[in-house]
This record gives structure tokens, sequence and C-alpha cells, in this order.
């Protein structure tokens, strides 16, 4: 059987990895990260708009869905238009080889602004965690699919010890069952399937009902195009939404944030 798109993405992340640890060993970059001068900014607190659908609005460079999303990419210019737009929050995506994205990309980012940042990316090893912390994180991605239990509450734990928030992406009531009993607090589901990448916002939908507790803040991921959508999600409960390809083709970063801000969010309602 051939391997799916998210085999491929992991696949390449291990051997990754495993060079960035002969290049930094962890012991040293746990001493490099000791000392970064600044605190994590709440990711948690942003998302919370009484209300409100906040945004996260995201770098992205390129897809594998889609291949290159923006050819005159300019990463400053980005960054100061969310930062002016005030986006509640900012996602980098910093995965190389399948979206163009890179480290280097965050901690520029941490430096042209002081919104909360979240490194986009497949965090697959502890390694992962402090390289976050150290380029200036304030949050990162665990996927619920991509991770086994052990480890997904491990890494949950490893990035609030160091001051970080995990927004924990799901596909299927049993990933939100294990990212709720790793202890989560921040839920994610991806209306994309990261192994055909189909997307379908009736995700939200379906899956939002079993995070049953107010506590929890829930993000809605992928595939939202326009304030219809938002406005859709929103109905639905969620929290906020992430939005990447539809601001970066956009062609005015700053009024694309704007239309999608100010939508309203109904209450949760759990499954019986």
């Amino acid at each position: 059987m051939s391997e799916n798109i998210l085999e491929k993405i992991l696949r390449h992340k291990r051997e990754e990895v495993a060079d960035s640890r002969k290049r930094l060993p962890l012991e040293k970059l746990k001493e490099w990260v000791a000392e970064v001068p600044f605190a994590p900014v709440g990711f948690g607190p942003a998302l919370q708009h009484p209300g409100e659908v906040a945004l996260i609005a995201e770098v992205k460079r390129r897809s594998p869905s889609r291949g290159i999303i923006i050819k005159d990419f300019n990463l400053m210019e980005t960054i100061a238009a969310y930062r002016e737009a005030e986006a509640d929050a900012v996602s980098v995506l910093t995965e190389r080889e399948f979206f163009g994205g890179a480290a280097e990309y965050l901690a520029a980012a941490r430096l042209m602004t002081r919104q909360p940042l979240l490194r986009k990316d497949f965090i697959i090893d502890l390694y992962q965690i402090y390289e976050s912390r150290f380029l200036g994180a304030d949050a990162l991605l665990l996927i619920a699919g991509a991770l086994a239990d052990e480890e997904l509450g491990e890494f949950i734990e490893t990035t609030r010890a160091l001051g970080m928030e995990a927004l924990v992406e799901t596909r299927t009531p049993d990933e939100i069952e294990r990212a709720i009993a790793a202890k989560a607090s921040i839920i994610g589901i991806n209306n994309r399937d990261l192994r055909s990448f189909q997307v379908d916002l009736k995700t939200t939908r379906e899956l939002i009902g079993y995070i049953n507790k107010p506590h929890f803040t829930v993000v809605s991921e992928s595939g939202i195009k326009n304030r219809t959508d938002v406005e859709t999600l929103g109905s639905y409960g969620a929290d906020a939404i992430l939005v990447g390809e539809s601001l970066m083709t956009s062609g005015d970063l700053q009024d694309g944030v704007r239309r999608f801000k100010g939508v309203g969010k109904a209450m949760k309602v759990a499954v019986v």
C-alpha cells in the first residue's frame, strides 16, 4: 500500500529531526532555551472573546494540495499586516519540505510582533518542543492522529512546563477523547483530512458536541474561505478559526483579516 500524504510528511519529519539532533544536541538546546530573555505571550486567553469568534491568521506559502499559494511572499509585510489589522494570534508554518515554511520565519516573526505566535508544524519529538520555545513560539500544534497516547500527554506537559500552550488537532471523536484524556485545553477540529487533503466544514459541526465542557477552547481549522463560513462555524459554537490560504490570497491582508473578524458565536452543545 502506498503512503498517504501524512505518512510521507511524518517520515520526512523523523529524518529532519534526527539531523537537527546531530547538529545541535538536545542538552545544548535546553541550555539555549534557559537563556531566552522573554516570557511566552498568552495564546489561550487571546482566543477568548465573549460571544465572538477569534481569528488565528496564518503565514503560509504553499501546501501539498494547492502548491504555491503566493509567489511574491514577503514575511515582514505579512506579519505587519496581521499586526496592524489586529489578528488575535498568528500561526507560522515552519514545515519546509511540503509547506515551504522555515523555522527562521517564526524567529523573525517574534521580533516583529507581540501577538501570540503558534508554531504550525508536525511535532513528533520532544526536541521540537524545546526548539519551538527557543524560536519564540507561544504555542504549538500537536496532531493527535500522529501521536500515541503517552506521547500526546508528555508533549502537552512539556509544552506547559516551558510556558507555552498546545493546540491539539483532532479529526474524530476518538481523537477528541484522547485529547481530553491528555489534558488538552485548546482543541482544534481540522476540516481537512490530512491523509487525503479533502475538506468539509461540516466536520466541525459533527465533532464539536464531543467537546462538552465550557472551559475548552475549540478552534476550527482549514477550508474557511469567507465571512459566511465564519458565521456558519460560529453558529456551531467554534471559539476561534485558523485561516491561511484565504488570507494569503486575499490581495489585501489587512482587509482580509478584518473580513474574518467580529463574527458572533453560539454556545457549544454536548452530544447526548
